[in-house]
């Protein structure tokens, strides 16, 4: 689209200023032809309503819908992390303090690290509040999911054990 370019209008040439908006150069020009005229004209004429439909059936009778209920949530409540904390525990004979423990054995975080990530997987919990009950920092917290996730993606021995522990958790597809 054209733009003329647009002066400040005084009084001597608001008028040619508003004609120039109101027929701009590239506008399909008037020809004369009332369109509302032209297109009733090519309209059948149609008189009083439409025939009625004889319908040899009797209608339907539409029961009342059941009152809704209160909770309309599709999803069921997500587990608490303190829960799936100690069933990971578990899982693996320990305790829940025992897993919470800040030593870095390799056996232990790998067992905190699979917890890490059913929490995340199975909660609708932020990455920091994650973090705050395990007493870690948010990125720790994210390091541990990726490192999961990866070696789902890797390593069917760890795949296969991230499963068995979805399973008993009752998460059935942990990704």
């Amino acid at each position: 689209m054209l733009h003329t370019p647009v002066t400040t209008p005084s009084t001597r040439n608001a008028k040619a200023l508003r004609r120039q908006l109101m027929n701009p150069p590239n506008a399909v020009p008037d020809l004369g032809i009332d369109l509302r005229r032209a297109l009733a004209v090519n309209e059948p004429a149609v008189e009083g309503p439409p025939p009625a439909v004889k319908v040899d059936r009797p209608p339907k009778r539409i029961e009342a819908l059941p009152e809704p209920t209160r909770d309309c949530s599709i999803l069921p409540p997500s587990p608490s992390l303190n829960d799936i904390i100690s069933r990971v525990a578990r899982y693996y004979g320990m305790t829940r303090d025992e897993l919470m423990v800040r030593k870095r054995i390799p056996a232990l975080v790998w067992r905190r690290d699979v917890a890490i990530f059913f929490c995340r997987r199975t909660t609708r919990k932020s990455l920091p509040a994650i973090a705050r009950e395990f007493g870690r920092d948010h990125t720790t917290v994210l390091y541990a999911i990726r490192k999961i996730e990866d070696l789902m993606n890797t390593d069917a021995d760890a795949r296969r054990e991230i499963e068995h522990v979805g399973f008993a958790l009752g998460v059935f597809s942990p990704v």
